[in-house]
């Protein structure tokens, strides 16, 4: 005797195979679109700022608000440069030293750290080794 095997099919004519391809393609469609929705979502704020950075103070403020600058000023970014009697690159090179320095400090705690446990054998090395790496 011989059997032979047949592929099931529904109503629609597709095998329950090609059902689950189509179903798994239109759950990645619906993934990705998600994704570029929520993506936009995120970027919406960032673009608005630099948008609105570029257009003159009373055309940033007005009601209903303009999309697109009508023109392009820089002036905000000479502005910000030059504010007040401390200007935004006092701040800048404050915010450099101190990241400078605590990148230098934990560059040289991490090499005494890391001399440790190279060189110290002792009981649950493994799991304080693990613990500082998470």
């Amino acid at each position: 005797m011989t059997t032979t095997n047949t592929l099931q099919q529904n109503e629609s004519g597709l095998s329950p195979q090609q059902i689950r391809h189509m179903r798994n393609a239109l759950l990645l469609g619906l993934r990705y679109i998600a994704l570029i929705v929520l993506a936009l979502l995120f970027l919406f704020p960032i673009v608005w700022s630099a948008l609105n950075s570029l257009k003159p103070p009373a055309e940033a403020l007005a009601v209903p608000p303009t999309y697109f600058p009508t023109q392009i000023v820089l002036d905000n970014y000479i502005e910000l440069t030059t504010f007040g009697r401390v200007g935004v690159m006092q701040h800048v090179w404050n915010s450099a030293i101190v990241s400078l320095l605590t990148v230098v400090g934990t560059i040289i705690l991490s090499t005494l750290g890391g001399y440790g446990f190279a060189r110290f054998h002792f009981r649950g090395k493994n799991l304080l080794f693990i613990m500082v790496l998470s």
